[in-house]
């Protein structure tokens, strides 16, 4: 008989995988919602890192077919409970693809896995990134903050590649660099680099005073052609800044 347990929204780790102990003892046979106590492991604060994988491997010696949301609860207990491993993490994205193809979410999730272990797995964070960027993912601000933590937290810590990736990815970030990021910069290089290195991509009043004095230039120079054109514009990264994402404004 095949059994499936709810998604598990209340109560402990512990009595979600107490229960699928008791039905599978019962001679029930668990299927890929049952092992939804995975990702309980991650969310509730008695979970363990070390259940979760114990039970995804469980799950697969059954030979019940992993989905999206499994791998993302074991990843996710990699990266958020104390006995959580970076290696793990890293080595379920390098397998999953038997089952289901990793996504952005999976990834950084690994990613903060590699920056939450002491010290931080800054190797496994550099492979991680490579093959991210090999499957066409575009690192997020999620991607971002954990790239720079495992810099800082790394043994030696590597401010030179927080640097060399928020050079490389900031300017792209959807949504523009939040809080998180710069408070993960700063983690690796003083106050005063973050400011300058924030504000050669973040457009300021200087920035917009460029780009409303280039509408009035077209504006004087197409209205008279076109008078029911209407001009606007705006600034989306740092005009005044002499690097390739300052001068190249679409």
């Amino acid at each position: 008989q095949t059994c499936a347990l709810p998604i598990w929204t209340d109560g402990s780790a512990a009595e979600a995988l107490g229960v699928l102990r008791d039905m599978v003892a019962s001679g029930a046979r668990p299927n890929v919602v049952s092992f939804s106590t995975i990702d309980a492991q991650a969310k509730r604060d008695d979970g363990s890192a070390d259940a979760a994988a114990a039970l995804f491997e469980q799950m697969l010696t059954s030979g019940i077919q992993p989905d999206t949301m499994t791998f993302a609860g074991v990843i996710d207990a990699q990266a958020k409970k104390p006995d959580g491993s970076a290696a793990i993490a890293a080595g379920i994205i390098a397998q999953m693809g038997r089952w289901v193809q990793p996504n952005q979410i999976h990834f950084n999730s690994a990613l903060n896995a590699c920056a939450n272990q002491r010290p931080a797995a800054i190797g496994e964070s550099q492979r991680l990134l490579a093959t991210l960027l090999d499957r066409g993912f575009k690192p997020n601000a999620y991607t971002m903050s954990a790239l720079l933590r495992a810099a800082a937290f790394s043994q030696p810590a590597r401010p030179d590649l927080a640097r060399e990736w928020f050079g490389r990815f900031a300017p792209g970030l959807d949504g523009g660099i939040n809080d998180h990021v710069t408070r993960a910069l700063r983690l690796s290089v003083t106050d005063a680099e973050v400011d300058e290195l924030v504000g050669q991509i973040v457009p300021g009043p200087k920035s917009d005073a460029v780009v409303q004095r280039l509408v009035q230039l077209v504006r004087q120079a197409l209205v008279p052609l076109i008078p029911e054109l209407e001009v606007t514009g705006f600034a989306s990264a740092n005009p005044m800044s002499a690097r390739a994402f300052g001068v190249a404004i679409p």
